[in-house]
Order: C-alpha cells, then sequence, then structure tokens
C-alpha cells in the first residue's frame, strides 16, 4: 500500500471519530460516559475544519463534504457563545432603569495551590464588590486575611476536602445561609442583597466532578434541586460556581432550563476556564448564570492565579424599571 494511500485512510479514520464523538456528546442521557463527549466542542470545531480544508487541499470532495457538515453541528452549538443576548441586554440606557455597575469575581482557587498571593493581587487590582470562592480551607482563609479587610461581610462554608465555599462582600447582606442540595451533601452559600431596591440572591456553589456514574448523578442532583430553588426566589438570581459542567452538555440545558436562568458568556465567546494546564483541553466549566433583570457589562477569564482554574470577572447593574 502506498504511504498516500495509508496517510488517507489513518485521515479519514481520524475524521470519522472526531465525527462519531460529535454525535455520542448528545446522548449524554443514556450513560454518563456519552455526556463527557458533549464537553469538548470547540475542540471537534478546530478538528474538523482542519480535516475538511485537507480534504478539499487532497480534492476529496466527498469526504470534505461529510466533515463540513459536523463541522456545522460543531459550529451552530458554539457560535451562540458569541452572538447571544448579553450583549443586546448592554445597551439599555439609565433612563431605561440601569443602575450602577457592580463587579462580581468567582474563582475556583485549588485548595491544594499555594499561590495566594497570586489571588491577592487580583483582588487588588479588578477591586471586585463581591467574591465568590469554591475549594476553600481554613489556610486559605488565613491567607486571605489581609484581604478581608476590605470585605467586612463574609460567609463560608469551610471544609478541608475539595468543596468548602466563601463569600466576601464590601455590601452588607440582607441574610445569608448554607444549604446542601442533592445527594453529595457538600455545602453551598447563599446570600442576599437589595441593590438598587432590587432583591438579590447570589448562590455560590461546587457540584461533583462527573468522574463516575455516582458522581455524575451527584452533580446531576445538585443541579436540579439549585434550578428548583431558584425557580421559587423573588427578585433576581445569581449563581456562580466551577460546575464540572459545559454549556453543551445536555444537563445543563436542562438546568437553564427549569431555572429560568442565562449563559452570562452569551455574546462574550467561550471564555474556556479549565484545566489551566492542558491548553488543547480547555472547556468552559467555570459559570455565572443570571436571571432577566441583570444587566452583563462585561464578561471575562482573569489571569492564572495558581489554580487549575481561571478566574472569571463579571460587570453587570441591576435592571430596576421604577428608577428614573
Amino acid at each position: 500500500m502506498e504511504l498516500m494511500t495509508i496517510f488517507w485512510v489513518l485521515f479519514s479514520l481520524a475524521t470519522v471519530i472526531v465525527s462519531l464523538f460529535t454525535l455520542l456528546g448528545f446522548l449524554g442521557r443514556l450513560w454518563w460516559v456519552f455526556d463527557l463527549f458533549s464537553h469538548f466542542r470547540y475542540q471537534y470545531l478546530i478538528l474538523l475544519i482542519m480535516s475538511s480544508l485537507i480534504f478539499i487541499i487532497g480534492r476529496k470532495y466527498s469526504e470534505a463534504l461529510i466533515s463540513s457538515l459536523f463541522v456545522v453541528v460543531n459550529l451552530a452549538l458554539v457560535l451562540p457563545l458569541y452572538i447571544g443576548g448579553s450583549r443586546k441586554l448592554r445597551n439599555v440606557s439609565s433612563k431605561e432603569g440601569k443602575t450602577r455597575t457592580y463587579r462580581v469575581l468567582f474563582s475556583n482557587v485549588e485548595q491544594k495551590n499555594l499561590q495566594s498571593s497570586k489571588l491577592s493581587e487580583l483582588i487588588r487590582s479588578t477591586n471586585p464588590d463581591l467574591i465568590a470562592l469554591v475549594e476553600v480551607n481554613q489556610a486559605w482563609m488565613d491567607e486571605l486575611q489581609p484581604e478581608k479587610a476590605g470585605y467586612p461581610y463574609v460567609h463560608s462554608a469551610l471544609r478541608e476536602d475539595n468543596y468548602g465555599v466563601a463569600f466576601f462582600s464590601r455590601i452588607p447582606f440582607e441574610s445569608t445561609e448554607t444549604c446542601y442540595f442533592g445527594d453529595a451533601y457538600v455545602p453551598t452559600v447563599i446570600v442576599r442583597f437589595i441593590l438598587d431596591g432590587r432583591y438579590l440572591t447570589i448562590i455560590d456553589t461546587h457540584p461533583p466532578p462527573p468522574k463516575s456514574h455516582t458522581l455524575s448523578n451527584y452533580r446531576n442532583h445538585q443541579l436540579e434541586e439549585i434550578a428548583e430553588f431558584v425557580s421559587g426566589q423573588t427578585g433576581d438570581v445569581m449563581v456562580l460556581g466551577d460546575l464540572n459542567i459545559t454549556p453543551w452538555s445536555p444537563f445543563f440545558q436542562e438546568f437553564l432550563r427549569r431555572s429560568s436562568l442565562r449563559e452570562s458568556r452569551n455574546g462574550f465567546g467561550l471564555q474556556l476556564s479549565w484545566p489551566t494546564d492542558r491548553v488543547p483541553f480547555l472547556v468552559p466549566i467555570d459559570h455565572i448564570l443570571v436571571s432577566k433583570g441583570i444587566i452583563i457589562n462585561n464578561r471575562r477569564v482573569g489571569p492564572n492565579v495558581g489554580s487549575d482554574h481561571f478566574p472569571v470577572i463579571l460587570s453587570f447593574s441591576i435592571f430596576n424599571p421604577t428608577k428614573e
């Protein structure tokens, strides 16, 4: 067999495999392993674009057409993150009820991370009004003691595994509570504010990663119960967390449907956040989800703070139609 023939056979096989992964990503409800394939839409898109171009260069037009069909499938899932509704909401003027701008910083600090000074530097440089952290233990709270001076309102549920949660605020709380959604019995911090005359509930959470059938069920059940909780709240709601799920999972889409929240990254692009040390495999699993009364002014991924997750920084306003 000629060398070029071998190349085209192997290349076509690789393209078939990526195309198969594309399809398996839609079948997550059938088996937890299939759901894992839903998380790499960006990677499939890039690989299949390259594949289509190489087939065209090699005058393999039938193969190029088939590959291009799978490009379209993945593009249809990725593109809405660049053209979604957040940009439209940013055009609301102050006369229509847009209030002052607030900034929130979310970070999975990675408990074993020993570079707390990087997070402290980011806090000082971005000057957020609100800070939500996960994977926080007592050692991390001690390291952040100098920064806590600027954030007198703190509510935390610390643990010595990967599920400690902490929330820092410059704005007084109306109320706080710690809840345990789902079956994994990991804490979720809930804080409430009145901002510009509107009630705002913020939920800081960290479901288990889908490393097994059991852990996948724990994650999904936790998201289901949070969605139910959100649907029962009055006023505006924001959910922040390393949710261990990407926007393309059917379980994530179900969460958005049940909670009536929207993805804050819509209109701002992929904003890949994990894992920081394996760039080709970066996926967007760190989320800030908001209700319709929250206007997204800006959203970006922050610099590396020593964690395996990039932080997320969000600027937002509260839409208050009664404000003159």
